[in-house]
């Protein structure tokens, strides 16, 4: 699982200042219900504590951040294709920009 907190977007928005492109920042973070559910599903592979751990700590590193981008709930009511689709719409009204082209 790659976990990337809200130093580490600080840090790739600083290296990527004077790239000539849009960036655009969406984190996925369904509630927490829904990841334990997703979790139990998974078998002999669920990742147990860890789940809330990591909940918990994405939540506390983007409430109330500074850092500009999207973060979408992927609730259980959406499979991959509607997660997409709820990513391109963020994108598409301008919600998850995290650098303008230079």
């Amino acid at each position: 699982m790659d976990l990337v907190t809200a130093e580490m977007v600080t840090w790739y928005r600083d290296a990527l200042a004077a790239t000539p492109v849009r960036v655009e920042l969406i984190t996925l973070l369904p509630d927490l219900a829904t990841i334990l559910s997703r979790d139990a599903n998974r078998g002999k592979d669920t990742m147990g504590h860890r789940v809330s751990e990591t909940h918990a700590l994405l939540s506390a590193e983007f409430e109330g951040s500074e850092i500009s981008g999207a973060v979408l709930n992927t609730a259980p009511h959406l499979n991959a294709h509607e997660s997409a689709d709820a990513v391109q719409d963020v994108i598409s009204r301008g919600q998850a920009l995290l650098l303008e082209p230079h």
